[in-house]
């Protein structure tokens, strides 16, 4: 599967989901249908996974911590502890969110002027080859002295090469 490293997070298949949390297949599939957020294109959000997961524990508890009498203050606790580092999973997603989609955006923008830049350089290529096709064979070398360009055999081979070509 061909996809960018920086926005791997958020493009995930149930094996990756599977791996990540240490879990099979039909455990991911048991969740989906517990519902558990899936992508349209059911594919997986690491983030979401992981968010819906610890909603979920913390019901859990809350669950057991109202119906219970004596253990009600340790459990209430452990809720205020799960809640904390749920505070604190929830920032850091957020900020690796940011890093995720800065590199992407970065890495977008470098493809897109490589992209035009090879565009520009194949138009100029394809211009300057048709400029020296135009050019009689005897009339060459001092085109090339006018337009500034050094004309070696190299050159010279080149343009002939693709006259054969065309």
């Amino acid at each position: 599967m061909a996809r960018s490293k920086d926005i791997a997070f958020h493009d995930l298949r149930e094996k990756d989901i599977a791996e990540a949390f240490h879990v099979t297949n039909r455990t991911v599939r048991n969740w989906v249908k517990s519902g558990c957020p899936i992508n349209p294109d059911r594919s997986y959000s690491l983030f979401n996974v992981h968010e819906w997961l610890l909603d979920r524990e913390r019901a859990k508890l809350t669950v057991i911590a109202e119906g219970g009498t004596l253990e009600e203050q340790k459990l209430q606790k452990e809720i205020e502890v799960l809640e904390g580092r749920i505070e604190k999973q929830k920032i850091e997603n957020a900020e690796l969110r940011r890093e995720t989609v800065s590199k992407y955006l970065y890495n977008k923008a470098i493809m897109t002027l490589i992209e035009s830049f090879t565009k520009f350089l194949v138009d100029s290529l394809k211009m300057n080859i048709i400029n020296f096709r135009a050019i009689p064979e005897e009339q060459l070398p001092r085109a090339c002295e006018e337009y500034g360009i050094q004309a070696t055999k190299h050159l010279y081979q080149t343009v002939k090469r693709v006259e054969q070509d065309v």
